[in-house]
């Protein structure tokens, strides 16, 4: 059930129902050291004419870890935006018609905050009391590890 949950809302079936949501986003975790390889092979499908943005979801759906399971999602939730995370946030943004944008976080400046409201189902499905500190990260990544060791 968890796995579902993380799945639905990290990595959502884009050919299944849309309900009242307009953009779908899929989050994909990009390692920081492959980020120049990542933009070679971007930059070698523009130069073989394919536009810049569908070169990006190729290539990030290839090679990124997708945000769809319990430990991607804790990898997924330890990104503060700073330059000591391992992974970059990259975003993926669909309409029913297709890939609107895709946010590649160049600056590395993307977080996971605002996620609570993920973590806070996830805690009444286990019946677990949490609180999130967002100034205090290291506590909530030692949250987020703590969840997960009492689940498996």
């Amino acid at each position: 059930m968890t796995e579902s949950a993380i799945r639905h809302m990290y990595a959502p079936d884009l050919k299944s129902g849309w309900g009242i949501h307009l953009v779908q986003e899929v989050k994909l975790l990009a390692k920081k050291a492959d980020r120049e390889s990542l933009d070679s092979a971007i930059d070698e499908l523009v130069n073989l004419g394919m536009r810049r943005e569908t070169a990006g979801e190729s290539i990030y759906k290839e090679r990124c870890i997708a945000v769809d399971n319990g430990p991607s999602w804790a990898r997924y939730m330890s990104i503060s935006g700073s330059p000591e995370d391992e992974y970059d946030i990259i975003t993926l943004q669909y309409t029913e018609e297709g890939l609107l944008t895709v946010d590649e976080n160049r600056e590395g400046h993307a977080a996971a905050f605002g996620d609570d409201i993920a973590i806070g189902c996830l805690a009444t499905e286990f019946k677990r009391e949490i609180f999130v500190v967002r100034r205090i990260m290291w506590f909530f990544f030692s949250l987020v590890n703590l969840l997960f060791c009492k689940w498996s």
